[in-house]
């Protein structure tokens, strides 16, 4: 709403110069601070709209949440740094923003879900650690997941894995992923590639190599590949995995599946309404979420379209 009323400014401003547009006669008086500060404001607010569509995309996935949190803290803190050009209602509201940053979304970039979705998104992994012991702890909690997966006793427990076929496991959330990596994404906005690009730009560098055995080394052959451009599908990138690191390949989908928010399953019972709209009558409540899932993942299940 913002952007689009200093768009018109010019508009405006020829319009109340000539007709009184309000009651009683009396012209819309805009001054050239407010104009100023309505400006200042949409561009302190624009990295938090670009950020909202990136996390409200349908291929969003929680990997994406720290680099985006941290890039929104850069920003405010850039603005700041420029304090002197600030009028003081768009300080304040800089203020505020970065205060709710570091209140509400801080704590999401310290749990361990979050980060370890990071660190398997192969365009991102430990980039964004904030220290070397750090990224050894996180390393070390994922090897321990790709032991849980295998149900494994510790390190022999995965000694000939590599090279197995993976194994599909059961719920929506596995499955929910391999309907995404057999449609091709349609291009991400700019906006998430440019976070990406600076994420990997802040890296520490160089971090020392390991040799270790079974779940440990599968995440050290993983943090040892190279980044993958920020435009690249992680979960594309996992299913070519998934016969070299099977179990690896099997936690790290299931993370990047993790919706980061409430709207991509809103999408779905929204657009199952628009199919099933004429027989919603008949529905059973209990089967709504599996008539959502198969709805969506058709192509993956090899069944023919719905589509007329």
């Amino acid at each position: 709403m913002m952007s689009r009323l200093v768009e018109l400014k010019d508009v405006l401003e020829g319009m109340t110069s000539t007709t009184a547009i309000l009651p009683g006669g009396m012209g819309l008086d805009i001054s050239s601070t407010d104009w100023l500060t309505l400006s200042q404001m949409v561009d302190v607010l624009k990295p938090f709209k670009e950020t909202t569509k990136v996390l409200c995309a349908l291929d969003a996935s929680l990997g994406q949440v720290i680099p985006l949190v941290h890039a929104l803290d850069r920003g405010l803190t850039s603005c700041l740094a420029e304090g002197h050009s600030l009028l003081p209602r768009s300080r304040a509201l800089v203020l505020r923003l970065q205060d709710g940053i570091r209140n509400q979304l801080h704590p999401l970039c310290k749990d361990r879900v979050y980060q370890l979705s990071c660190l398997c998104d192969p365009r991102i992994k430990g980039s964004l650690a904030g220290s070397l012991a750090e990224l050894q702890g996180l390393k070390a909690e994922l090897s321990l997941e790709v032991c849980k997966v295998t149900g494994g006793q510790g390190r022999q427990a995965l000694s000939g894995m590599r090279g197995h076929q993976v194994e599909l496991r059961e719920g929506s959330s596995q499955e929910g992923s391999l309907s995404r990596c057999a449609n091709p994404r349609p291009s991400k906005p700019t906006y998430l590639a440019s976070v990406i690009a600076w994420a990997v730009s802040s890296s520490a560098g160089e971090r020392p190599s390991e040799e270790q055995e079974s779940a440990e080394a599968m995440v050290m052959d993983y943090m040892s590949e190279p980044l993958q451009p920020p435009m690249a599908d992680p979960l594309r990138y996992w299913a070519s995995k998934a016969e070299i690191w099977p179990p690896l390949s099997s936690v790290a989908m299931d993370l990047l599946s993790i919706p980061p928010t409430s709207i991509q399953s809103e999408q779905v019972f929204s657009q199952l309404g628009d199919v099933l709209m004429p027989h919603c009558s008949c529905l059973d409540p209990g089967t709504v979420e599996r008539l959502a899932f198969i709805r969506f993942n058709l192509s993956a299940l090899r069944f023919p379209s719905l589509e007329p």
